[in-house]
């Protein structure tokens, strides 16, 4: 199984290499930047597995990015971990509403942050709850769903959803 891919949104060096260093030992794929404006122009290229991401940036801030991310693009579904120095409920609340799946602050403690990614992961890959269709393609009025690819089709059209998307669809 090829390695997990981790884009790591930190200014602070030290913090980014500190995340890398032990994404690393678990057996990430970790890619690092430093800038807002670099993380949107990645995020936007390549698909990622997961995302972590601080909120205060230079170039453009981690919100922003969030909500960038979630609207298009190839990690429109893919966790997002926001980890951050803003502590305040308010901000917290804000991150979480722009679309990111976690948040943890500053300081925190790493064998945390690669649970909550483990986690994050783990969650992102579970296979959909199949109630009474054993995981059929179901059509109903011209919408197929198909949860063995995710995949939804209007009229033979094929839709892009994001995982969220497709799970409220076909529950």
């Amino acid at each position: 199984m090829e390695p997990r891919s981790v884009l790591v949104v930190e200014d602070e060096k030290n913090i980014r290499d500190l995340v890398c260093l032990h994404l690393d030992l678990e057996g990430y794929e970790c890619v690092a930047v430093a800038d807002g404006r670099e993380a949107m122009l990645l995020a936007g290229e390549k698909r990622f597995d997961l995302i972590i991401l601080d909120v205060m940036l230079p170039g453009v801030d981690g919100v922003t990015i969030t909500r960038a991310i979630r609207r298009h693009g190839p990690n429109r579904d893919v966790p997002i971990l926001m980890l951050t120095a803003r502590r305040e409920e308010a901000d917290k609340v804000m991150g979480l509403d722009s679309g990111a799946d976690d948040y943890l602050t500053k300081p925190f403690g790493v064998r945390e942050l690669v649970a909550r990614a483990a986690a994050l992961l783990r969650r992102a890959r579970a296979p959909i709850a199949t109630g009474d269709v054993d995981g059929r393609p179901v059509s109903i009025r011209g919408v197929e769903l198909d949860p063995s690819r995710r995949g939804v089709r209007v009229r033979g059209q094929s839709v892009d959803v994001t995982r969220q998307e497709f799970n409220l669809l076909y529950v």
